[in-house]
């Protein structure tokens, strides 16, 4: 049903849009997980992409989730959420719907976007499956941003030059993962939502990254940081930190360091993740190992320990994961 329900999503664009120049994907991913006791959760997640070139610098975006699971309540009751892809039970939501224009280094996107497909998308990054690693909790905690399963409309900038990134974003201060309804994907509402503001400058030189960012919204702000630093051909060193001195805000500072290694195909990765809250602190520890067969399928295990308000868990996950 979720399957048939995208697809028709997807081929009603195509007729629409009516164009030789399409490009379309589908990434699926199944994960079981686990708290080793008598929680556990079989998660599945599709997503479908298209893309439209209307003229030659520019293109129609649209990408829709779709997200079906075994247990809505999850296997871990932590902060942070250990899985990257959890989320609620849902049929069809908007993930991209816009248009993107690129010339020479610039991009410019408006439309209804996910914050997490354009921020802190990092390679190391990318491969953990713990949330935080990807979405800074000083973000995700302290406002309704656009990251998994949510979106947004807004208006999205990057300017690229010599190893150099700047990116720059503002979004409705509310985000949601429903074509319809009160709180939509595509709801603009100023007023009473107001504006988030996201932007950063990285640069990448040798397999690198420093990035240094900045998060905006009402009240709340929040400072972002991260580096990928290789200490060999195949090992890296991953840190990320993010403070918000706002007094409103839920979550107050976030870091984490790790290291990466390549071994031809498998991709190590061990991470420790520290969040301070403003009732309440959490830390963790995370292994996983991302094994490639061929270029577009995958599996994945991975083991963390939670220990929350004092309190110990361990849980684990294994995905897969199928592009076409």
């Amino acid at each position: 049903m979720i399957l048939r329900t995208q697809v028709l999503f997807i081929l009603f664009l195509l007729g629409v849009c009516n164009s030789d120049a399409q490009e379309f994907h589908a990434d699926m991913t199944s994960e079981v997980e686990t708290d080793f006791k008598r929680r556990t959760n079989w998660l599945n997640l599709l997503r479908l992409s298209l893309s439209v070139k209307l003229a030659p610098n520019l293109h129609f975006d649209a990408s829709t989730l779709s997200l079906w699971q075994t247990r809505e309540s999850g296997v871990s009751d932590d902060y942070q959420t250990f899985s990257n892809i959890f989320a609620d039970n849902m049929l069809i939501a908007p993930a991209v719907l816009g248009l993107c224009w690129e010339k020479e280094g610039s991009k410019l996107f408006v439309g209804v976007q996910k914050a997490d497909d354009v921020f802190i998308n990092y390679h190391a990054s990318g491969l953990f499956t713990n949330s935080s690693s990807a979405t800074y909790p000083t973000m995700s905690m302290n406002s309704s941003i656009p990251v998994h399963p949510a979106s947004a409309f807004g208006i999205y900038y990057a300017y690229s030059s010599k190893g150099w990134t700047a990116k720059a974003a503002v979004y409705n201060g509310k985000a949601g993962n429903k074509f319809t309804g009160r709180v939509n994907s595509f709801r603009i509402c100023p007023k009473s939502d107001g504006v988030l503001s996201l932007c950063t400058v990285d640069y990448c030189t040798n397999n690198n990254v420093y990035m240094l960012g900045g998060y905006f919204y009402r009240a709340r702000t929040a400072v972002l940081g991260y580096v990928e630093q290789s200490v060999s051909p195949s090992t890296s060193l991953v840190v990320e930190a993010s403070v918000s001195p706002s007094c409103h805000a839920e979550c107050k500072s976030y870091v984490a360091g790790g290291l990466t290694q390549s071994i031809k195909k498998t991709e190590l990765g061990l991470i420790s993740n520290y969040v301070r809250l403003a009732d309440g602190k959490e830390w963790t520890i995370e292994g996983t190992a991302k094994v490639s067969f061929m270029e577009n399928l995958y599996v994945q295990p991975a083991v963390d320990l939670i220990v929350t308000d004092g309190k110990t868990n361990v849980v684990g996950l294994l995905r897969a994961g199928y592009s076409l």
